[in-house]
């Protein structure tokens, strides 16, 4: 039996010259490099996007806020010049103890009215406001004052209406935000590692593209 049937089927082995290798090691960067920026496209994308909405929702939450806070001085200002008003009033009326006594009560309730109800509450009792300036009798000036009185009050209560509705959002805020917080943690690691491997394939490339730019000085020399 000859050696090649005792060792088995022959292995068709194929050697490669030197400059042949280093061309199949710079073509592999070459495509892992190709590979990993396709992919680090993307993923930056996806990470700007994200990035953005985090940015857009810190803002709008920032803008809702300062927002809030405008409502609220507002809020206050408009029943601050409503009990300034009836103050006025009250002053001009020592004389009708039955439309002083009127303009007491509508007083307590706008003292109640500014502090921190419920908006339904809140709402009732500017009803209750606005009925009872109504049911006042006053002529001129005095009557001017009065509607002006039941303007400041509406305006007040508008103001809360509006600061219940924009809250509601804040929690939508909130939520966008740590989603957007989570997807991009959960790219974050592959973001990195594509980074280091580009990083380390170019190195790798720049190196084997020397070796063999000298490697070719030397066989034309």
């Amino acid at each position: 039996m000859s050696d090649d049937a005792r060792n088995g089927p022959a292995v068709d082995i194929t050697t490669y010259g030197k400059q042949e290798l280093l061309e199949k090691v710079i073509g592999k960067h070459k495509r892992l490099l190709d590979e990993y920026a396709s992919e680090l496209a993307e993923i930056e994308i996806k990470v700007n996007s994200l990035n953005s909405a985090i940015s857009s929702s810190k803002q709008r939450k920032e803008e809702m806020n300062s927002k809030i806070d405008i409502l609220t001085e507002k809020r206050q200002l408009f029943y601050h010049q409503a009990e300034k008003q009836l103050d006025d009033l009250k002053a001009l009326s020592e004389n009708d103890p039955a439309f002083l006594r009127g303009l007491n009560e509508i007083s307590e309730r706008i003292s109640k009215a500014k502090t921190s109800l419920p908006p339904e509450e809140e709402k009732k009792l500017v009803d209750s406001i606005l009925e009872g300036l109504s049911s006042l009798a006053a002529d001129g000036s005095g009557r001017d004052t009065l509607d002006s009185i039941k303007a400041r009050v509406n305006d007040a209560v508008a103001s809360r209406m509006e600061l219940s509705s924009i809250k509601n959002s804040d929690e939508d805020f909130d939520k966008e935000k740590i989603d957007s917080e989570n997807a991009l943690n959960e790219l974050n690691p592959r973001h990195k590692w594509l980074e280091n491997r580009t990083s380390s394939h170019k190195e790798a490339l720049m190196y084997w593209t020397k070796v063999s730019s000298e490697q070719e000085d030397e066989v034309r020399s």
